[in-house]
């Protein structure tokens, strides 16, 4: 066997999909948007034509070869056929890959609502026992003296980065919400002394915003973090960084848990910052 042959065989038996998973952050930005397409409907990808996938992705045909190539396959339709074998390995192992284990295909809804409900019980317990308030004082501080405030978060966590955003608008508070590589790039460019740069992100694992933090910092803003991953990157190029108590997980699961964490820990952001705003001198 090659090498080029075991590598295949080692994807295959990992599976494509997790692969590319695995290799989301450390992928270039158009072989990131070629991953993600995929991930988010394998069934298509399965079946769609090098063009008609790159166009998705706003690519060309040359980089999903090249995606598929440095995953070990010889081309795209070798990557397609793994991708296409992995979406219809049926729904155990979908629901294996995203829901964990604590909830079982055959469980009843009630039973589905006591793991989801105590989850995100345990989630808001985590933070209460766990969150550094001081660290969100601080952070609350900087925002009510920001010039401006500019907050990445995208995917699941531009919920909580999106809500916070809106919230602080509402309060008067001169604010941004920025999602993708790109408009990070772009904010960091009209970023200066006396902004704050906030990311929200549960894994602390996204090139584009640990990029975003550093870049910020580097022309005087003040920057910080709300993360589930304490010994992060992300977290480690922050000026503040927030440990909102529930550490990232592998599963859907775990995430959603920790979103509660993500979130209480922005609400209490933004009720210290309406204290600090509306009775000067609070904290």
């Amino acid at each position: 066997m090659t090498h080029d042959e075991a590598v295949v065989a080692l994807q295959t038996e990992r599976g494509a999909l997790a692969a590319l998973r695995d290799l989301l952050p450390s992928l270039t930005q158009a072989r990131r948007r070629v991953a993600e397409v995929v991930l988010a409907d394998p069934w298509a990808a399965g079946d769609a034509t090098i063009t008609a996938l790159a166009t998705s992705a706003g690519t060309d045909a040359a980089t999903v070869t090249r995606l598929a190539v440095s995953m070990g396959y010889p081309g795209f339709p070798a990557l397609r056929a793994a991708v296409a074998r992995d979406a219809g390995r049926g729904e155990q192992a979908a629901w294996s890959d995203d829901i964990g284990s604590e909830i079982g295909e055959d469980d009843p809804p009630a039973r589905v609502l006591e793991v989801l409900a105590r989850d995100r019980y345990q989630a808001l317990r985590n933070t209460r026992a766990l969150l550094d308030v001081d660290a969100v004082q601080r952070l609350a501080t900087a925002v009510v003296d920001a010039t401006h405030v500019r907050i990445y978060g995208e995917w699941g966590d531009g919920v909580v980065a999106r809500e916070l955003h809106q919230r602080l608008i509402r309060s008067g508070v001169s604010s941004w919400h920025l999602e993708g590589a790109k408009s990070a790039e772009a904010a960091v460019l009209a970023t200066g002394a006396g902004d704050v740069a906030l990311v929200v992100s549960r894994t602390g694992d996204d090139p584009a915003a640990v990029h975003f933090l550093a870049a910020s910092g580097t022309r005087g803003a003040v920057t910080a973090c709300l993360t589930g991953a304490p010994a992060s990157e992300l977290a480690r190029a922050a000026d503040i960084g927030v440990f909102t108590g529930t550490e990232a997980g592998p599963y859907w699961t775990d995430y959603a848990g920790g979103r509660e964490s993500d979130s209480l820990t922005a609400s209490l952001l933004w009720v210290l910052v309406m204290q600090h705003r509306t009775f000067p001198g609070t904290g």
